[in-house]
Protein backbone atom coordinates (compact mmCIF):
# COMPACT_ATOMS: atom_id res chain seq x y z
CA UNK A 1 0.00 0.00 0.00
CA UNK A 2 1.24 3.48 -0.82
CA UNK A 3 1.29 6.10 1.94
CA UNK A 4 0.64 9.57 0.50
CA UNK A 5 3.75 11.79 0.64
CA UNK A 6 2.21 14.42 2.91
CA UNK A 7 1.13 11.73 5.40
CA UNK A 8 4.46 9.96 6.03
CA UNK A 9 5.59 12.26 8.87
CA UNK A 10 2.22 11.95 10.64
CA UNK A 11 2.26 8.18 10.27
CA UNK A 12 5.79 7.93 11.65
CA UNK A 13 4.84 10.22 14.53
CA UNK A 14 1.81 8.11 15.42
CA UNK A 15 3.91 4.94 15.32
CA UNK A 16 6.56 6.57 17.52
CA UNK A 17 3.98 7.65 20.11
CA UNK A 18 2.44 4.16 20.12
CA UNK A 19 5.88 2.56 20.55
CA UNK A 20 6.77 4.95 23.37
CA UNK A 21 3.48 4.24 25.14
CA UNK A 22 4.02 0.49 24.78
CA UNK A 23 7.46 0.81 26.35
CA UNK A 24 6.19 2.69 29.40
CA UNK A 25 5.40 0.90 32.65
CA UNK A 26 1.79 -0.26 32.73
CA UNK A 27 -0.67 2.00 34.55
CA UNK A 28 -4.47 2.37 34.63
CA UNK A 29 -4.48 4.40 31.38
CA UNK A 30 -2.07 2.26 29.34
CA UNK A 31 -4.61 -0.03 27.69
CA UNK A 32 -6.94 2.83 26.73
CA UNK A 33 -4.12 4.95 25.31
CA UNK A 34 -2.69 2.07 23.32
CA UNK A 35 -6.11 1.08 22.03
CA UNK A 36 -6.89 4.63 20.90
CA UNK A 37 -3.49 5.18 19.30
CA UNK A 38 -3.78 1.88 17.47
CA UNK A 39 -7.29 2.83 16.31
CA UNK A 40 -5.95 6.13 14.91
CA UNK A 41 -3.20 4.27 13.11
CA UNK A 42 -5.52 1.64 11.66
CA UNK A 43 -8.17 4.16 10.58
CA UNK A 44 -5.57 6.21 8.73
CA UNK A 45 -4.16 3.14 7.00
CA UNK A 46 -7.67 2.01 6.07
CA UNK A 47 -8.41 5.45 4.60
CA UNK A 48 -5.31 5.25 2.39
CA UNK A 49 -6.05 1.66 1.45
CA UNK A 50 -9.63 2.51 0.46
CA UNK A 51 -8.46 5.50 -1.58
CA UNK A 52 -5.92 3.34 -3.38
CA UNK A 53 -8.46 0.59 -4.06
CA UNK A 54 -11.04 3.02 -5.45
CA UNK A 55 -8.42 4.24 -7.92
CA UNK A 56 -7.73 0.69 -9.19
CA UNK A 57 -10.34 -1.91 -8.25
CA UNK A 58 -9.09 -5.48 -8.03
CA UNK A 59 -10.94 -8.60 -9.14
CA UNK A 60 -11.16 -9.81 -5.54
CA UNK A 61 -13.05 -6.78 -4.23
CA UNK A 62 -15.95 -9.05 -3.25
CA UNK A 63 -13.59 -11.02 -1.00
CA UNK A 64 -12.29 -7.81 0.58
CA UNK A 65 -15.82 -6.55 1.18
CA UNK A 66 -16.81 -9.87 2.77
CA UNK A 67 -13.66 -9.74 4.91
CA UNK A 68 -14.66 -6.28 6.19
CA UNK A 69 -18.16 -7.46 7.03
CA UNK A 70 -16.67 -10.50 8.76
CA UNK A 71 -14.29 -8.29 10.76
CA UNK A 72 -17.21 -6.24 12.11
CA UNK A 73 -19.12 -9.37 13.14
CA UNK A 74 -15.98 -10.93 14.59
CA UNK A 75 -15.32 -7.86 16.75
CA UNK A 76 -18.86 -8.07 18.08
CA UNK A 77 -19.06 -11.85 18.61
CA UNK A 78 -15.55 -13.26 19.22
CA UNK A 79 -16.06 -13.71 22.96
CA UNK A 80 -19.18 -15.80 22.52
CA UNK A 81 -18.71 -17.57 19.19
CA UNK A 82 -15.55 -19.40 18.17
CA UNK A 83 -17.08 -21.49 15.39
CA UNK A 84 -16.79 -20.57 11.72
CA UNK A 85 -20.37 -21.69 11.04
CA UNK A 86 -21.75 -18.88 13.23
CA UNK A 87 -19.96 -16.22 11.18
CA UNK A 88 -21.02 -17.79 7.89
CA UNK A 89 -24.64 -17.89 9.08
CA UNK A 90 -24.60 -14.26 10.21
CA UNK A 91 -23.08 -13.19 6.89
CA UNK A 92 -25.47 -15.45 4.95
CA UNK A 93 -22.75 -17.29 3.04
CA UNK A 94 -21.71 -20.93 3.02
CA UNK A 95 -18.85 -21.65 5.47
CA UNK A 96 -16.56 -22.82 2.65
CA UNK A 97 -17.21 -19.64 0.64
CA UNK A 98 -16.48 -17.49 3.70
CA UNK A 99 -13.23 -19.30 4.39
CA UNK A 100 -12.20 -19.05 0.74
CA UNK A 101 -12.92 -15.30 0.61
CA UNK A 102 -11.10 -14.66 3.89
CA UNK A 103 -8.11 -16.67 2.74
CA UNK A 104 -8.05 -14.75 -0.53
CA UNK A 105 -8.30 -11.37 1.23
CA UNK A 106 -6.06 -12.05 4.24
CA UNK A 107 -4.21 -15.31 3.76
CA UNK A 108 -5.92 -16.72 6.88
CA UNK A 109 -8.92 -19.04 7.27
CA UNK A 110 -12.04 -18.19 9.25
CA UNK A 111 -10.95 -20.36 12.17
CA UNK A 112 -7.47 -18.82 12.23
CA UNK A 113 -8.88 -15.29 12.25
CA UNK A 114 -11.34 -16.12 15.04
CA UNK A 115 -8.65 -17.82 17.12
CA UNK A 116 -6.24 -14.92 16.60
CA UNK A 117 -8.85 -12.38 17.75
CA UNK A 118 -9.79 -14.41 20.83
CA UNK A 119 -6.15 -14.85 21.81
CA UNK A 120 -5.36 -11.16 21.29
CA UNK A 121 -8.13 -10.32 23.74
CA UNK A 122 -6.92 -12.97 26.19
CA UNK A 123 -3.36 -11.60 26.01
CA UNK A 124 -4.66 -8.05 26.51
CA UNK A 125 -6.66 -9.07 29.58
CA UNK A 126 -3.73 -11.00 31.01
CA UNK A 127 -1.39 -8.08 30.56
CA UNK A 128 -3.64 -5.22 31.63
CA UNK A 129 -5.92 -6.73 34.27
CA UNK A 130 -5.56 -8.65 37.50
CA UNK A 131 -8.47 -10.96 36.71
CA UNK A 132 -7.85 -14.63 37.43
CA UNK A 133 -7.00 -16.83 34.44
CA UNK A 134 -10.27 -18.73 34.92
CA UNK A 135 -12.26 -15.49 34.58
CA UNK A 136 -10.31 -14.49 31.47
CA UNK A 137 -11.06 -17.92 30.04
CA UNK A 138 -14.77 -17.31 30.62
CA UNK A 139 -14.66 -13.74 29.25
CA UNK A 140 -13.08 -14.97 26.02
CA UNK A 141 -15.63 -17.70 25.49
CA UNK A 142 -13.98 -20.75 27.03
CA UNK A 143 -16.08 -22.80 29.42
CA UNK A 144 -13.08 -24.80 30.60
CA UNK A 145 -10.07 -22.88 32.01
CA UNK A 146 -7.78 -25.87 31.38
CA UNK A 147 -8.74 -25.96 27.70
CA UNK A 148 -8.20 -22.19 27.56
CA UNK A 149 -4.73 -22.56 29.09
CA UNK A 150 -3.76 -25.21 26.54
CA UNK A 151 -5.09 -23.16 23.62
CA UNK A 152 -3.35 -20.03 24.91
CA UNK A 153 -0.04 -21.85 25.31
CA UNK A 154 -0.36 -23.29 21.80
CA UNK A 155 -0.88 -19.77 20.42
CA UNK A 156 1.62 -17.81 22.54
CA UNK A 157 4.16 -20.42 23.58
CA UNK A 158 3.62 -19.80 27.29
CA UNK A 159 0.94 -20.63 29.83
CA UNK A 160 -1.35 -17.69 30.69
CA UNK A 161 0.24 -17.01 34.10
CA UNK A 162 3.77 -17.14 32.67
CA UNK A 163 2.70 -14.87 29.81
CA UNK A 164 1.25 -12.38 32.30
CA UNK A 165 4.41 -12.35 34.40
CA UNK A 166 6.61 -11.95 31.32
CA UNK A 167 4.43 -9.17 29.85
CA UNK A 168 4.68 -7.28 33.11
CA UNK A 169 8.44 -7.78 33.28
CA UNK A 170 8.27 -9.95 36.39
CA UNK A 171 10.18 -12.89 34.94
CA UNK A 172 12.12 -13.43 31.73
CA UNK A 173 10.14 -14.97 28.86
CA UNK A 174 10.88 -18.65 28.23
Amino acid sequence: MHVPEGEVAGLESTIAVLAAESARPVDERSADLQRHLLSVLLLRVERWYDAERSERPEPYDAAVQLYRRFARVLERDFATHHDAVHYADVLAVPPAALSQALTQASGRSTKELVTDRVMIEAARLLRFSDRPVSEIAYLTGFGDPLYFSRAFKRQHGAAPSAFRDSARGLVPAR
